[in-house]
C-alpha cells in the first residue's frame, strides 16, 4: 500500500465492530459516524463512518467511506482457509464495485499486500476504480479472526476528498483483534 503524502485526519479513538471481533480507528476531522440502525442491511456492513464527497458522474450523492463487518455469506465460497484470503478481497471489491458505484466503472489493482493483525493473516488490496471522468481509491482487507467468515475493512476515497487519502494508511495500520 502506499503511503499517502499530506496530513491524515485526526483520530478520535478506535470503533469496535463485535461482530467481525476487530476494531479500527475512529477518524476525527470531517469523519462522521453513521449510527442508523439500517447500516447492515443497507451497506453490508456493521459499521460506517462517511464524509460527503459530492456527486459522481452520473448525479448520485458520493462519500468517502470506512467500514468494517464480517464477509458476506454471499461470499462465503471465496473463503477457502486463512491463509488464501486474495479470493476474498477481490470478491469484496467486485461486490462493491456493482454496490457503490454506477455501471460502467472499471477497476485496476494498484497495491496487495499481506498483513497481520495481532498474529492472525490478513490480506490487502487496493485498486483505482474509474467512472467517467472519475477516479476513487478503494481498500479492501480480510482478516481471518478464527470465525467461520473473515472479517473485512472497507475504505474508499473519492478524488474529489483526496486530501483525506492518508486516512487509508492510518485505517488499515489501526486494525485490531479484538480479544
Amino acid at each position: 500500500l502506499p503511503r499517502f503524502p499530506g496530513k491524515a485526519s485526526p483520530v478520535a479513538g478506535t470503533l469496535a465492530d463485535q461482530a467481525a471481533a476487530i476494531s479500527v480507528a475512529r477518524l476525527g476531522g470531517e469523519w462522521r459516524e453513521d449510527q442508523r440502525r439500517t447500516v447492515p442491511t443497507v451497506y453490508g456492513f456493521t459499521t460506517r463512518q462517511y464524509v460527503a464527497a459530492g456527486t459522481d458522474s452520473a448525479g448520485r450523492a458520493q462519500f468517502a467511506q470506512l467500514m468494517s463487518g464480517v464477509l458476506s455469506p454471499r461470499l462465503k465460497d471465496k473463503y477457502t482457509s486463512p491463509e488464501n484470503l486474495a479470493p476474498v478481497t477481490n470478491a469484496v471489491a467486485a461486490s462493491a464495485r456493482k454496490k457503490f458505484f454506477p455501471e460502467g466503472n472499471t477497476a485496476r489493482k494498484t497495491a496487495q499486500q499481506t498483513l497481520t493483525v495481532n498474529g492472525l493473516p490478513g490480506r490487502l488490496s487496493a485498486y483505482e476504480i474509474t467512472t467517467g471522468d472519475t477516479k476513487t481509491t478503494m481498500v479492501v482487507a480480510a482478516v481471518s479472526t478464527g470465525a467461520d467468515l473473515p472479517s473485512i475493512v472497507y475504505m474508499s476515497v473519492p478524488d474529489s476528498k483526496k486530501e483525506l487519502l492518508p486516512d487509508i494508511n492510518t485505517v488499515f495500520t489501526s486494525i485490531k483483534a479484538l480479544s
